[in-house]
């Protein structure tokens, strides 16, 4: 009750331009590489401490998504790029679960993931979104979890973009082969200006699937390494965002919107009211002929 209430004066709250001799601060949060960290770095941001496991967050544990959270409003970023895992939202993991016990654990999983992850995305963008931050969601295109009301929710009113990393310059680290890689972003409609680029159908693509042996002599997972970002698509998000942040533009649509409340857990709405909510948001459309042949290449390289 004291944060809802500490966030709803916080949105009443005229927005202040943060002073240019101040760097922007920007804060990745799931993501491993921390791609855009470094691209910002280099173009004179501050680089904040990621909120991911492998930095020792291990944000199943409600206390440790407290603490974290603690440290998001002590660090007060300019920008935010929410990137949860879509290991159990991926099409493909259906597709795999062949016994009933297998879609049992596929259930499981999901549902943990609502309540953890899922969760924690949706007060984080909140909480970000109530303070005229810019914010950045992002997930496989095909990856099911947009379909949920957690992030449904997180990102209501604000755009969406559909995009192919290999116009990105996504490449394969070992073949230099572009890979596809469809992408769905959501955030305020100026951080997401330049994230508008589809395949021209024009090269060939290698399946992201398997393994490479990599510089190092290892061999790693190629699904992982291409979950990082390739310098052209950060800096195409971080040319958006410093727009946005110059401009110090609202950041909800002169249409009468008003950013949610937080809420936590999954019964914090019921389900007539999400609906009611949802019915107007802004999302693209979705061709699903289109969708499932994407899946399929995922598995086999095509022309």
């Amino acid at each position: 009750e004291v944060l809802i209430s500490k966030m709803s004066r916080a949105a009443k709250t005229e927005k202040v331009p943060r002073p240019r001799k101040l760097a922007w601060k920007i804060l990745e949060i799931f993501t491993w590489t921390c791609m855009i960290s470094q691209v910002a770095s280099s173009r004179g941001w501050e680089f904040l401490e990621p909120v991911t496991i492998e930095s020792g967050w291990d944000l199943r544990s409600m206390e440790v998504q407290n603490r974290a959270m603690a440290y998001i409003e002590a660090a007060a970023p300019d920008l935010i790029v929410l990137a949860w895992p879509c290991g159990p939202w991926s099409p493909l993991q259906a597709l795999n679960q062949k016994t009933p016990m297998q879609r049992r654990a596929l259930q499981i999983k999901r549902r943990q993931s609502r309540k953890t992850f899922l969760a924690f995305v949706r007060r984080v963008a909140q909480y970000q979104r109530s303070r005229g931050g810019a914010v950045v969601g992002e997930n496989p295109a095909p990856s099911k979890a947009w379909d949920q009301a957690e992030i449904q929710e997180a990102f209501m009113g604000l755009e969406h973009r559909v995009l192919d990393q290999c116009r990105y310059g996504l490449r394969h680290p070992v073949t230099k082969i572009p890979m596809r890689k469809r992408t769905r972003l959501a955030g305020q409609k100026e951080v997401l200006k330049y994230m508008n680029k589809k395949c021209g159908r024009d090269h060939q693509h290698h399946p992201i699937e398997g393994s490479f042996k990599g510089e190092d002599g290892k061999w790693h997972s190629l699904s992982a390494w291409a979950g990082g970002y390739p310098v052209e698509f950060c800096k195409n998000i971080l040319m958006g965002a410093e727009e946005f942040l110059i401009s110090n533009k609202a950041y909800v649509e002169d249409v009468g919107e008003t950013v949610p409340d937080v809420a936590d857990g999954i019964d914090a709405m019921d389900e007539e009211e999400r609906i009611k909510e949802l019915e107007e948001e802004k999302v693209p459309d979705v061709d699903e002929a289109e969708e499932q042949r994407l899946e399929e290449e995922q598995r086999h390289p095509v022309p």
